[in-house]
């Protein structure tokens, strides 16, 4: 087991946030499910104290089951599910189709693209937002602060914008975003040059009007042009409409994991 201060998170609470990013248990399910237990009860007992760690996240694949019910008795409590998906380079790749303009965000876009983004992610169901413990404001100063590095391409390799070609000539115009990066971590695993779907959304006055149908395939377009052997997406289990968007590209869900929070301090966050 592993136990980490997670620094970029902790800046927008009134506390240190920790993590788990490594427990792992070997044996049939029963002894493993001891093994966590034993485990999960050091933390309890030693992470809030004496590592001044009073709030905990870990990342559970959803077929361990010894680890959930470990997780689960020690005081964990389940805060959303995620899917990974996956897709590999197609042999003809989807293009913008006419009636609109899919563009990389320019300086015009911002910060009212900033603000979009910030709060659509904070009214979606999240683990930071599921979780009572972590603070409502500090959460919209995380997500604003999330624009604000992708922005800056830091959290990010391309943030693209779509609009409506009849709008496309409008300063600061757009319906929707979605912003991809390269990982070297999941390239390791796939075998090759790896683009992440990072961040994506409609702005609520233009949504069901086919804006995401249009963005993703372009956000694809664009890493397959600049190398992409593989892409992939983590995407919360309810958002249903951006699971089947991306199954409509030939994209293959590969697994799922929960996300645990505790806390472990004194009274109440």
């Amino acid at each position: 087991m592993v136990v980490v201060r997670r620094d970029w998170e902790s800046r927008f609470y009134p506390f240190p946030i920790g993590h788990l990013p490594v427990l792992c248990a070997l044996g049939p399910q029963t002894r493993r499910r001891d093994a966590y237990r034993r485990l999960l009860a050091w933390v309890n007992e030693e992470a809030g104290p004496e590592l001044a760690l009073p709030h905990l996240s870990c990342r559970v694949p959803v077929e361990d089951v010894a680890l959930v019910h470990a997780l689960e008795d020690s005081g964990f409590r389940h805060m959303s599910t995620m899917v990974q998906s996956y897709w590999k380079r197609p042999e003809v790749i989807q293009r913008v189709p006419r009636g609109w303009v899919v563009r990389e965000a320019v300086d015009a876009d911002w910060p009212h693209l900033g603000e979009i983004v910030r709060d659509i992610l904070s009214s979606m169901l999240t683990r930071y937002t599921a979780d009572p413990d972590l603070p409502a404001s500090g959460t919209r100063a995380l997500y604003e602060a999330w624009g604000a590095e992708s922005r800056a391409k830091r959290f990010s390799a391309v943030n693209l914008v779509v609009v409506r070609e009849e709008h496309a000539s409008e300063p600061g115009r757009f319906d929707g975003f979605a912003f991809a990066r390269f990982s070297p971590e999941l390239g390791s695993l796939l075998g090759g040059k790896t683009g992440e779907l990072t961040i994506s959304g409609i702005q609520p006055a233009h949504r069901r009007h086919g804006a995401f149908n249009v963005i993703v395939p372009a956000l694809l377009a664009w890493l397959w042009d600049h190398g992409a052997e593989h892409c992939a997406m983590l995407t919360q289990i309810q958002n249903y409409r951006s699971l089947r968007t991306a199954q409509r590209t030939e994209n293959l869900i590969v697994g799922a994991h929960h996300c645990f929070h505790r806390w472990l301090g004194t009274g109440a966050a």
